[in-house]
């Protein structure tokens, strides 16, 4: 549940704000040096082109979690 917690917490922080996920993302990314952080760059640079899903976000991350739990159960059995 943290992970659902957590996501749920940052969400509704950002959609507080009254701006969309593009000019939020555009602002961020004054804040940084592009070349000292390529891969934040590069995802600011994403959402400010292309949007943020927020639903294939929360699916994303959570199909990694429930991948780890499974793996775990697979080796506790094999034990």
């Amino acid at each position: 549940d943290s992970y659902m917690y957590g996501f749920c917490r940052e969400l509704s922080h950002v959609m507080d704000s009254g701006k969309s996920f593009e000019e939020q993302a555009e602002e961020f990314s004054t804040v940084f040096e592009g070349t000292d952080y390529p891969f934040l760059n590069e995802a600011t640079t994403m959402v400010m082109k292309d949007g943020y899903d927020e639903h294939a976000d929360f699916l994303f991350g959570l199909k990694i979690i429930l991948n780890g739990i499974s793996l775990e159960l697979e080796s506790l059995n094999r034990s």
